[in-house]
């Protein structure tokens, strides 16, 4: 799989995990204020775990492509 399609499937889990988020809030009874607040903090919470995850699957990839090319000229 390329960088791309990991980056993907990372922005994809996250997309669907506020999406969740978001109807889960939409349906509980709050006041307006209190909605727009709440909706507000799951976003930022949301925004900086999805960050946070793609970072680390870059780096992990990034170590793996390191692993593999160093496994490549040992064999060469």
């Amino acid at each position: 799989m390329s960088h791309r399609n990991h980056r993907l499937t990372v922005l994809f889990i996250g997309l669907a995990a506020a999406a969740g988020a978001v109807i889960t809030l939409l349906i509980a009874p709050q006041s307006g204020k209190q909605m727009r607040r709440t909706l507000r903090r799951k976003y930022e919470g949301a925004r900086d775990t999805v960050e946070g995850l793609g970072n680390r699957a870059s780096d992990w990839i990034d170590k793996g492509s390191e692993l593999a090319e160093k496994a490549k000229r040992k064999i060469a």
